[in-house]
């Protein structure tokens, strides 16, 4: 079998293609209520703001870009840009390893 026709698993969870939208819903786990997004990866990308009550603040894209700081943009930790270029940003603001890993006759896909 070539390794393009060859199944990816993350841990012993097989990976597929959903030739389906995203779509939401509200999960337990561990005791707690959570919202999972299925197939989020067919979303556009959207942006958010997350800001606290002792200043505190932080813009984010569903791309991984992100902004934050305390007060206003002079106490930025990440370069204050605009939307458009902390979307694009996203290989700037965080480290990621990507790995194909092929062990035991399965390939695994790993992000850390």
């Amino acid at each position: 079998m070539d390794m393009a026709s060859q199944p990816i698993f993350i841990g012993d969870t097989f990976q597929k293609k959903s030739r389906n939208g995203s779509r939401g819903e509200y999960v337990h786990l561990l005791d707690e209520e959570f919202y999972k997004i299925s197939s989020f990866n067919s979303i556009p990308p959207f942006f958010m703001t997350l800001v606290s009550s002792s200043n505190h603040w932080m813009f984010i894209a569903s791309t991984g870009g992100l902004s934050a700081g305390r007060i206003n943009a002079d106490h930025a930790l990440f370069p204050y840009y605009t939307v458009d270029k902390i979307t694009e940003n996203h290989e700037n603001t965080g480290a990621k390893s990507i790995f194909l890993v092929q062990r035991e006759g399965k390939r695994f896909l790993w992000e850390i």
